[in-house]
């Protein structure tokens, strides 16, 4: 990891280009600016470039930010290097492939960014950036405008750290067993209507134990689901929140016009539905 300390530009779009200041080391003359320029100029996405000797650094306008790769590598291929830095991220609030595949693009749109790489089953970013052209605040940004939270990874893995890991798994685990715990009785019964015995309970019943699994346990599908209709994308949590809710909406709907004592197989309840998703997706 290049640990070279530079002072960060943050990238500008205008008029639809990226602009963005690079390190190019192993420049000694004018010779070598000319070298540059005419390789960055030539890659594909690259608009211009325009290099300094004194400051080694090139100012390219790219097409799109994703066209950074294609000037670094066109710069390495005439003799000289750009000074890279990696760095890794904690992100919350990914629960599918979507998740992974909406973070990763929303990281590789900021300029400054030559590849990055993100773990699901980790919940963390790898970002290899080209040194000093874009800051972590910058790239933690454009995760958050994705609708994720991020933190920057410490080298130094603290006893605190395992902690909060381990409190968050327990909180996942406990809200599992008491969304299944409310949720078996609203199955269960169904398990002997072939043999004949009616044992579903009252509408008002299944609406006290479905509620809590709705709108508690099962508030983080709502959360992930507003964030991706802000981000004008879908995933998983959209889904889940959109086919639970209809089935709630309905089973109440029936529950308000037809009766509270009514069972389901009389009123056309889905609590049992709705709750039943809701468990086995948590």
């Amino acid at each position: 990891m290049n640990t070279t300390k530079l002072t960060s530009k943050k990238e500008e779009l205008t008029n639809n280009f990226f602009h963005v200041s690079i390190p190019v080391e192993g420049m000694t003359c004018a010779s070598c600016v000319s070298r540059v320029e005419k390789a960055a100029s030539k890659a594909v996405g690259v608009n211009s470039a325009s290099v300094n000797l004194a400051t080694e650094r090139a100012d390219l306008t790219l097409s799109s930010a994703s066209d950074l790769s294609n000037a670094i590598s066109a710069i390495q291929e005439s003799g000289y290097q750009v000074a890279t830095t990696e760095q890794d991220f904690n992100i919350e609030g990914m629960t599918c492939a979507s998740c992974v595949a909406r973070v990763e693009k929303a990281i590789r749109k900021t300029a400054g960014v030559i590849d990055v790489s993100v773990n699901l089953a980790t919940e963390k970013a790898h970002v290899k950036i080209a040194s000093g052209a874009v800051s972590t605040n910058q790239l933690i940004q454009s995760i958050q405008d994705a609708g994720y939270n991020a933190s920057i990874v410490r080298n130094d893995i603290t006893q605190s750290d395992e902690a909060l890991k381990e409190k968050k798994l327990f909180k996942e685990r406990l809200y599992l067993a008491l969304s299944a715990l409310f949720t078996l009785p609203l199955v269960l019964p169904m398990f002997f209507e072939p043999f004949g015995i009616m044992s579903m309970l009252p509408g008002w019943a299944q609406l006290l134990l479905a509620t809590p699994v709705q709108f508690f346990f099962g508030a983080r599908f709502y959360k992930a689901g507003y964030h991706a209709v802000k981000a004008k994308s879908g995933n998983m949590d959209l889904l889940v929140s959109l086919g639970t809710s209809a089935a709630f909406g309905l089973s109440l709907y029936h529950l308000l016009t037809i009766g509270w004592g009514m069972a389901a197989h009389d009123a056309g309840l889905y609590f049992e539905s709705s709750a039943s998703v809701i468990t086995l997706v948590l």
